[in-house]
């Protein structure tokens, strides 16, 4: 039996709400939503209510709880999330958005598993934080964001010889790469938005993008919200 090749449907929706998705019928989420407290996404929280550190949070725990009620036992959540530096009330400091949504997600239920730093290219690889050269007055570049992976309960159960499972087999060179837990070689590719926003995303030969790896050959299904988006996949 030869697994099935993916298909794609286009789902728009709150991802709060997921109200199209049944639930227990998705084996993978992956998403990376607005991060609270940059700049660029003040609006998109503001119009839900929320102008704070918490407030943006609260926000994204519905989203957390909605994919917990979709995900089938042993399914696994993946969140691109990056921390924020940003002054507010006239100090400077560090909003650790990656511990928020850990502690989060692991309310809802979620187990946290080994996370991914990914170390990104910046839009502005030459800045200096603070001080620059003067180091007790200078900061740490923020150049790395986080892949957080959490399971829904335990481990999936899977049928002997189960022609999916073999054909997600991993090669060594990529179980060696893939599962290290920082990828200081994955460059990105380039996206630019007709908003004037850019962003960076995995190219062909990552697991985000190859068919192969993560290797569902699942139907998937999206769910994209004004404020955020997911990417699903189910069989």
């Amino acid at each position: 039996m030869t697994p099935e090749g993916p298909t794609v449907r286009l789902i728009e929706g709150d991802a709060a709400e997921l109200p199209r998705l049944a639930p227990g019928s998705i084996h993978l989420v992956v998403t990376s939503p607005p991060y609270p407290m940059i700049a660029q996404w003040d609006g998109s929280f503001a119009a839900q209510g929320a102008d704070d550190f918490d407030g943006m949070h609260a926000l994204l725990d519905r989203a957390w709880q909605s994919c917990h009620r979709v995900l089938v036992p042993g399914g696994l959540l993946a969140i691109s999330i990056g921390d924020a530096v940003r002054t507010r009330d006239g100090e400077f400091r560090l909003w650790p958005n990656h511990a928020r949504v850990l502690t989060g997600a692991a309310r809802i239920g979620f187990r946290p598993l080994p996370y991914l730093l990914w170390k990104k290219p910046l839009n502005k690889p030459n800045a200096f934080l603070g001080s620059g050269f003067l180091p007790p007055n200078a900061y740490v570049t923020l150049d790395c964001e986080f892949l957080l992976l959490f399971r829904k309960g335990g481990l999936r159960r899977f049928a002997a010889h189960d022609p999916r499972r073999s054909a997600s087999r991993l090669t060594r060179a990529e179980r060696d790469r893939w599962f290290s837990q920082v990828w200081s070689d994955v460059r990105g590719a380039r996206q630019a938005g007709p908003d004037g926003r850019t962003g960076a995303f995995p190219p062909g030969d990552s697991p985000a993008a190859d068919p192969d790896v993560q290797r569902p050959r699942r139907h998937g299904a999206r769910s994209v919200r004004g404020h955020g988006h997911h990417a699903l996949g189910r069989p």
